[in-house]
Protein backbone atom coordinates (compact mmCIF):
# COMPACT_ATOMS: atom_id res chain seq x y z
CA UNK A 1 0.00 0.00 0.00
CA UNK A 2 1.19 3.27 -0.75
CA UNK A 3 -0.19 5.26 2.20
CA UNK A 4 2.81 7.28 2.39
CA UNK A 5 1.74 8.88 -0.67
CA UNK A 6 -0.87 10.33 0.66
CA UNK A 7 -1.57 13.99 1.12
CA UNK A 8 -2.79 13.65 4.38
CA UNK A 9 -0.45 14.78 7.23
CA UNK A 10 0.08 12.66 9.89
CA UNK A 11 1.09 12.89 13.80
CA UNK A 12 5.02 12.38 14.19
CA UNK A 13 4.01 8.54 15.71
CA UNK A 14 1.87 7.60 12.90
CA UNK A 15 4.42 9.08 9.98
CA UNK A 16 6.89 6.85 11.93
CA UNK A 17 5.00 3.53 11.64
CA UNK A 18 4.02 4.33 8.21
CA UNK A 19 8.63 5.29 7.79
CA UNK A 20 9.17 2.06 9.62
CA UNK A 21 6.43 -0.50 7.68
CA UNK A 22 7.94 0.71 4.10
CA UNK A 23 11.74 0.40 5.06
CA UNK A 24 10.37 -3.29 6.62
CA UNK A 25 8.57 -4.09 3.11
CA UNK A 26 11.96 -3.05 1.53
CA UNK A 27 13.78 -5.59 4.09
CA UNK A 28 11.68 -8.11 3.41
CA UNK A 29 11.64 -7.89 -0.45
CA UNK A 30 15.66 -8.10 -0.16
CA UNK A 31 15.29 -11.38 1.85
CA UNK A 32 13.04 -12.84 0.01
CA UNK A 33 14.76 -12.46 -3.34
CA UNK A 34 17.95 -13.73 -1.58
CA UNK A 35 15.71 -17.18 -0.44
CA UNK A 36 15.40 -17.67 -3.92
CA UNK A 37 18.96 -17.70 -5.05
CA UNK A 38 21.69 -20.60 -5.37
CA UNK A 39 24.06 -18.80 -2.59
CA UNK A 40 20.82 -19.66 -0.39
CA UNK A 41 20.94 -23.20 -0.96
CA UNK A 42 24.70 -23.55 -0.34
CA UNK A 43 23.63 -22.55 3.12
CA UNK A 44 23.27 -25.32 5.95
CA UNK A 45 19.75 -26.27 6.36
CA UNK A 46 19.38 -24.53 9.74
CA UNK A 47 20.33 -21.47 8.51
CA UNK A 48 17.89 -21.56 5.80
CA UNK A 49 15.32 -22.71 8.42
CA UNK A 50 15.87 -19.30 10.64
CA UNK A 51 16.17 -17.14 7.51
CA UNK A 52 12.25 -18.50 6.51
CA UNK A 53 11.48 -17.99 9.69
CA UNK A 54 12.73 -14.83 10.13
CA UNK A 55 10.88 -14.09 6.99
CA UNK A 56 7.49 -15.06 8.37
CA UNK A 57 8.26 -12.92 11.56
CA UNK A 58 8.82 -10.15 9.62
CA UNK A 59 5.73 -11.01 6.88
CA UNK A 60 3.86 -10.49 10.54
CA UNK A 61 5.47 -7.43 11.70
CA UNK A 62 4.39 -5.77 8.69
CA UNK A 63 0.74 -6.64 9.04
CA UNK A 64 0.61 -5.84 11.83
CA UNK A 65 1.77 -2.12 11.35
CA UNK A 66 -0.32 -2.44 8.20
CA UNK A 67 -3.63 -2.62 10.65
CA UNK A 68 -1.94 0.28 12.51
CA UNK A 69 -1.74 2.40 9.41
CA UNK A 70 -5.34 1.29 8.52
CA UNK A 71 -6.47 2.51 12.30
CA UNK A 72 -5.10 5.72 11.81
CA UNK A 73 -6.39 6.62 8.02
CA UNK A 74 -9.83 5.52 9.67
CA UNK A 75 -9.22 8.08 12.10
CA UNK A 76 -8.02 11.14 10.11
CA UNK A 77 -11.60 10.30 7.42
Amino acid sequence: PAWGLCLMTHLPHEQRVIDEHQELHEKLSRLSVFLNTDTCLTLPFEERSLLLRQSKAMEEYAEVLGDRINRFMTRHE
